[in-house]
């Protein structure tokens, strides 16, 4: 990988991570309950990115928010959770 790819890679996680902090933030002044969690892995290749992007951008469609960001040597691993209110 070369500088310019690890750099925007960096940048992507640095968003992520900020994105993450304030979901929490939200989510904690809601009455909404957990009510599924889902992780998608985001490798760091631009050969193979696009699929782990793909699953990240159809659970969000699906409603779920993320939760937290697990770097991992290869790429990230994105929790997400689905949020009901009142759920049980």
């Amino acid at each position: 990988m070369n500088k310019s790819d690890r750099k925007r890679f960096n940048n992507v996680e640095a968003s992520l991570t900020k994105i993450t902090q304030e979901l929490t933030y939200e989510n904690e002044k809601t009455d909404k309950r957990l009510v599924r969690m889902r992780f998608v892995g985001i490798t760091f290749d631009p050969d193979s990115y696009s699929y782990g992007e793909g699953q990240l951008n159809d659970a969000l469609d699906h409603g779920y928010k993320m939760i937290r960001d697990y770097p991992t040597g290869a790429g990230v691993v994105i929790a997400l959770g689905l949020y009901k209110n009142g759920a049980v």
